[in-house]
């Protein structure tokens, strides 16, 4: 595929200088696409429960040899100056890009399944004296167990002779996840416990470790709230009409206040982000010249946060 859109005598050239076998690797990438990729997708978007092993076995093999080019690239950057060797270098970065994206398919899928271990959430138990398999899922809370005795076997990775009469095996029991197959347009991760958040930049832009510093998922869930808190009517030029109207606020009498119209607003403001549970004003009151509002929001954790804001 890719070597008949190149010159050849380039491809021979670049493997030549770089003893990297460029064709056979292309040519890999290509089959990949056509005939794994779409298990990738299915896998991660819960259509199929497991992964094929040659499929996998074939993306790991593509992204190390990936990783070995870039690296063999940037010992070898004087002896690839010509400009002949960008076009190829070109293509090369945009398959790079595409197998990194191929990577954190999980999480631009929203799944639980990271890699190809199920990551739901679990708790430990243990197992008691002459106590079996079925009698300890028996005396757990029916209602969020997804295991069975095999399963539960199976998980540990334990064998009939790992355990006895004695008991005080020390076990993880799957639990199901409350937030199990919801999509989230706000994030992209896996949406597993506080990830469900979100992770965001600091709104201040400082530099932490060489990079631009992000939030952790609860205090990106408490940016968020306050960035939509402040959002006036006309602030995001791509929504316009997102946030309070200060019209129906600034200069009105108190007797003259939409009430309504305000609840509207807030109503609106916040459930235009997924990762908001629900919304609730408690108390607006009117101080000279200005307005409070005081409200709760709580996260799809169901965990509150109490704001007041005065407008």
């Amino acid at each position: 595929m890719y070597e008949e859109a190149l010159d050849k005598e380039t491809v021979d050239e670049f493997e030549t200088i770089t003893n990297f076998p460029l064709t056979q690797f292309m040519n890999d990438y290509s089959d990949f696409i056509k005939e794994d990729l779409t298990f990738f997708i299915s896998y991660y978007s819960g259509y199929n429960t497991y992964l094929r092993a040659d499929s996998f076995n074939r993306f790991e093999s593509l992204k190390q040899r990936v990783d070995s080019l870039f690296e063999i690239v940037a010992s070898k950057n004087r002896e690839l100056g010509n400009y002949k060797f960008w076009v190829l270098l070109e293509m090369c970065e945009r398959i790079k890009v595409k197998i990194d994206t191929i990577d954190n398919a999980s999480k631009w899928f929203r799944s639980s399944v990271r890699d190809v271990k199920f990551s739901a959430p679990y708790k430990e138990v243990v197992l008691k004296q002459n106590q079996t398999l079925e009698a300890l899922l028996n005396e757990q809370d029916q209602s969020d167990i997804l295991n069975s005795s095999t399963d539960l076997a199976i998980n540990n990775n334990l064998k009939e002779e790992d355990y006895t009469t004695q008991g005080g095996n020390l076990l993880r029991v799957v639990l199901e996840s409350n937030i199990e197959n919801v999509f989230l347009n706000s994030v992209v991760d896996n949406l597993q416990g506080d990830s469900v958040l979100g992770k965001d930049f600091q709104n201040k832009l400082e530099f932490d470790d060489n990079d631009l510093k992000t939030l952790e998922y609860r205090e990106t869930f408490k940016q968020t709230v306050q960035i939509l808190s402040a959002l006036r009517r006309g602030d995001n030029p791509e929504f316009r009409n997102s946030g309070l109207d200060l019209k129906n606020i600034i200069g009105v009498s108190l007797g003259a206040l939409a009430y309504p119209t305000i609840v509207r607003q807030l109503t609106e403001l916040f459930s235009s982000d997924d990762t908001i549970k629900s919304f609730l004003i408690n108390k607006m009151k009117r101080e000279t010249d200005a307005l409070f509002i005081e409200f709760t929001v709580e996260s799809k954790l169901s965990e509150s946060e109490n704001i007041l804001i005065s407008i």
